[in-house]
């Protein structure tokens, strides 16, 4: 059956995609269809004694790296030699602007799970670097993140470009088949208005702080800008995908009232699990807000329903009804003071 598939992957250059004439019906002709209709799977699937043969394709391999064939015939070595699995070889499946798609076949009792840090969450940037050359200045970094975490050592590492991308935009591909002690994820958030108080760094140094503080080892934090919001990907190890969610508790008409408000919070909630906590000035309403951005359940709040018609009144009113929450039995650490389109209101911070 081995000599049967070798004829049959050396025979991939040949096959067309061109339409094929309506066959007449008799027993030659619906025979010389199948056969036409088989050279075009490139990788056909296999019955009976094969049924154990599997695939797993490494989307847009360099092209810089050599020839599609040169490239296929390392993937392979290394796939055997990374992952201890039967290979029986790899194609070369489709070549793209991108890079060259190859295909590795290889035996075993069931599909074996990819794991791999080449994410596609949809609306979370999964391209973690802003140059080739910084993709490929962490690859041996990165490389060695993924074997300490996963236990698994990597069948190929490269950086390559989606097939639609930003210019500054470049993901890095690490893959292998096994089992993960922990696998690499991406969550994300999306986070509104101008962030004050941070440069673009320093807020993304944060986020990772907090990941890194509440036990995640992680690869990249992306940022994205967009016209009205920005869109935030954190790549990092674990058991499971975590929910990232941006939470805004007051709104405000002052930067200086924002900045009031998020000390209030800061005291209230002390280190509350979120990854960072921020003033956002919204270009479109005007407003400044109350951002707190988690990762996992975040505090969640309850607005009075009593109204005032100035932030003074409010702050007035904002110690009393806290105390009198407190005096009922309510578990609540703190008191805010926002605005809504027509008046002001006590929001109440639940512990």
């Amino acid at each position: 059956m081995r000599a049967v598939l070798s004829l049959v992957l050396l025979g991939l250059g040949s096959y067309s995609f061109a339409a094929q004439a309506a066959p007449s019906f008799n027993v030659g002709s619906i025979l010389n269809t199948a056969r036409e209709r088989a050279a075009q799977n490139l990788l056909p699937p296999v019955k009976g004694a094969d049924q154990d043969v599997f695939d797993h394709v490494f989307r847009s391999y360099p092209k810089d790296r050599g020839t599609c064939e040169a490239s296929a015939k390392k993937i392979a070595a290394d796939f055997a030699a990374a992952t201890g699995i039967e290979t029986l070889g790899a194609v070369c499946m489709d070549e793209t602007d991108q890079g060259f798609d190859i295909a590795v076949q290889y035996r075993a009792a069931s599909k074996i799970k990819a794991v791999s840090t080449a994410q596609n969450r949809g609306i979370h940037p999964a391209s973690g670097w802003e140059s080739k050359q910084e993709c490929e200045d962490a690859l041996e970094a990165e490389s060695a993140r993924f074997t300490k975490n996963t236990g698994l050592k990597p069948a190929a590492a490269y950086c390559h470009q989606e097939r639609f991308p930003r210019r500054d935009e470049w993901t890095m591909r690490i893959e292998s088949l096994g089992d993960a002690r922990l696998s690499p994820q991406l969550t994300g958030a999306y986070v509104f208005g101008k962030v004050l108080g941070h440069s673009r760094s320093s807020f993304l140094d944060a986020i990772k702080a907090g990941m890194v503080k509440q036990g995640f080892d992680v690869s990249f934090v992306r940022y994205r800008a967009s016209m009205a919001y920005g869109e935030i990907g954190v790549l990092y190890y674990g058991t499971e995908r975590i929910r990232m969610e941006s939470v805004e508790y007051v709104k405000l008409a002052e930067k200086e009232q924002c900045e009031e408000q998020l000390g209030l919070a800061r005291a209230a909630l002390g280190d509350s699990g979120e990854l960072i906590s921020y003033c956002g000035a919204m270009s479109i309403t005007g407003n400044f807000e109350v951002s707190y951005l988690f990762a996992g359940t975040p505090r969640s709040s309850l607005q009075h329903y009593k109204k005032y018609d100035s932030y003074a009144a409010c702050m007035a009113a904002r110690v009393p009804t806290l105390e009198n929450f407190r005096g009922q039995g309510r578990s609540v650490v703190g008191a805010l003071c926002g605005r809504t389109e027509r008046d002001w209101r006590v929001v109440l911070l639940n512990d």
